[in-house]
């Protein structure tokens, strides 16, 4: 479907990209494209926010996690979201600090290698590290709500939904310094090249140095549905004029 999506491309379209990343991918791999014919405008979380009436107030008890003693990340468990790295990262970071934070991993099983599926066996039997599978909204928002971090170790994201959901919600964001999470997560959260970087950005944000109130007024100027929709109502009524 894609394939034949593609090749219909032209150069007379409309164009819009959930981020700066996703607009630069779309030039470089369709170089015709005029650059002039392409907006972006982004995605956002505030709708996690909008449901804090609703958040499980049992989550935590339910499924035995502390407040403000884990950090989470959620994604599908697949290649792409490089969660060896992750649990190799939290491994050496409770070997270099005295605390009793858990990683807490949600999301349902996507394409995982036999491999990668081994592998990541290995850690299921630990204590501190919870894999809780796919979680209703009201559970998943309250637990992100509440955690020390954010942590997303993905190789790509065209947005990064759920690093926006979180900033939303107060939580510290913590991501790959790649694609379109570098524009999302800059100058709010932490961003890591490499393993070690990423031991550093957990132990960073033990400090708390970042408020949950500073965070979620920073991300709600930049990252909003109420702006994200009327850009998109001034882009349609922009290619009516031009018809």
């Amino acid at each position: 479907i894609w394939q034949r999506k593609i090749a219909d491309f032209g150069e007379e379209d409309t164009y819009v990209c959930v981020s700066r990343s996703t607009a630069s991918d779309l030039l470089r791999f369709f170089p015709y494209i005029p650059s002039d014919a392409i907006s972006v405008i982004h995605n956002s979380g505030n709708h996690a926010a909008d449901s804090a009436d609703t958040l499980s107030i049992g989550a935590h008890s339910q499924f035995q996690i502390e407040k403000d003693h884990y950090f989470v990340s959620v994604s599908t468990l697949e290649p792409r979201k490089d969660l060896p790295l992750l649990m190799e990262a939290f491994t050496l970071f409770k070997q270099q600090t005295a605390c009793d934070h858990k990683l807490v991993i949600i999301g349902s099983k996507g394409w995982l290698g036999e491999a990668e599926s081994k592998y990541l066996a290995k850690f299921s039997d630990r204590p501190d590290i919870v894999m809780l599978g796919r979680l209703e909204d009201n559970e998943l928002f309250a637990l992100i709500q509440t955690a020390t971090a954010y942590i997303s170790t993905a190789r790509c994201e065209g947005f990064g939904l759920g690093l926006a959901e979180a900033m939303a919600l107060g939580c510290l964001p913590i991501a790959a310094n790649n694609t379109s999470q570098t524009e999302v997560v800059e100058g709010i959260g932490f961003l890591y090249t490499g393993k070690e970087e990423l031991v550093d950005c957990m132990q960073r944000a033990l400090v708390r140095e970042q408020k949950p109130q500073d965070i979620i007024s920073a991300s709600s100027q930049r990252f909003n549905w109420a702006r994200s929709s009327e850009q998109w109502r001034q882009l349609f009524n922009d290619m009516n004029s031009h018809q």
